[in-house]
């Protein structure tokens, strides 16, 4: 039933333009994450080691793949993780903003029973601490230590 359900049937009237603007936005950076991610993938699985001299894999892919790493990164930190800024948006605010305009008790608790069976809550913070790790030591800030004295493991 809820996945059937129209905007309209499930909000305050106020609210609709609102929520059909924020999943806009958080889509198109889910896409952009996708898309980037799908590039990652193919520029890794290439074989650049069948050509020989300036095609081979240089200075633009490796400039190419650190752009759109650090890209993800931050798509994921805009999307997932950055709940302090107070004018963003994150899923997890939004889901808060969903629980607070839901109309509908029946659909309020089928949602509920949808987030506890998807637990992103529970399964995401092993990626929000890298995630924090790598956008406030190596992309957002420059972290001296980090960049001249890294673990084996960083």
């Amino acid at each position: 039933m809820l996945k059937d359900t129209l905007p309209e049937d499930a909000f305050d009237p106020s609210w609709i333009g609102s929520y059909r603007e924020t999943i806009d936005v958080i889509w198109r950076q889910l896409v952009r994450l996708n898309s980037n991610i799908y590039a990652l993938e193919k520029l890794f699985a290439f074989p650049f080691a069948l050509f020989v001299g300036p095609i081979s894999r240089g200075f633009f892919w490796k400039l190419t793949e650190n752009a759109l790493f650090d890209s993800c990164v931050l798509i994921i930190w805009k999307v997932a993780v950055d709940n302090d800024f107070e004018k963003g948006v994150t899923l997890q605010k939004f889901k808060g903003r969903i629980l607070k305009h839901l109309r509908n008790d029946v659909l309020l608790k089928e949602f509920k029973k949808a987030l506890k069976e998807t637990d992103f809550k529970k399964a995401f913070p092993i990626y929000e601490s890298k995630i924090l790790e790598l956008r406030h030591n190596y992309i957002a800030h420059l972290n001296l230590e980090k960049h001249t004295k890294p673990t084996s493991q960083e």
